[in-house]
């Protein structure tokens, strides 16, 4: 997902977007994006700023076409964004194993927040209850994602 339809803005079908991307390519002239729920749309046009980006999609053309779109998602294929970002993605990290530098199970990464600042790892334990890791290096140790297993050092041993 790189982005949520928050509603239309103006009278030729353009719209508010909140992007939820750190790579601003994401969102250029021509770039094809996966509209939840429609199918494929090529932008048009794009501009606004970095927090809320006003975008034009080919095939929808006023404000009411525009406005039956608030709230869903905007997509680029899973292959193409990890062609384009380096490392790993945050969809990769869901459902791997978390363990604690000495080998003990926490349970298995159930979610991905981005609150704002850091993102945050929800873990999901085998009790059922959701243990909260903040995505950074002094918690975080290690990400295999061959072998599907996140090495982590909660807060409260660091």
């Amino acid at each position: 997902m790189v982005g949520i339809i928050r509603g239309a803005h103006g009278v030729r079908g353009e719209l508010r977007v909140a992007p939820d991307t750190d790579n601003p390519e994401r969102f250029v002239t021509g770039r094809v994006l996966e509209v939840e729920g429609v199918g494929q749309r090529t932008i048009r046009s794009v501009r606004g700023t970095k927090g809320d980006v006003i975008l034009g999609l080919d095939g929808i053309d006023d404000r009411d076409a525009a406005e039956m779109l608030r709230g869903r998602e905007l997509r680029v294929p899973i292959d193409e964004a990890r062609r384009e970002t380096p490392g790993h993605l945050w969809a990769d990290l869901v459902g791997m194993d978390v363990v604690t530098e000495r080998g003990e199970s926490l349970g298995l990464l159930s979610e991905v927040l981005r609150p704002g600042g850091n993102d945050v790892f929800v873990v999901r334990t085998e009790g059922g209850s959701e243990l909260l890791l903040p995505a950074i290096d002094s918690v975080v140790l290690e990400i295999d994602i061959v072998e599907r297993r996140m090495v982590v050092r909660p807060q409260e041993s660091a």
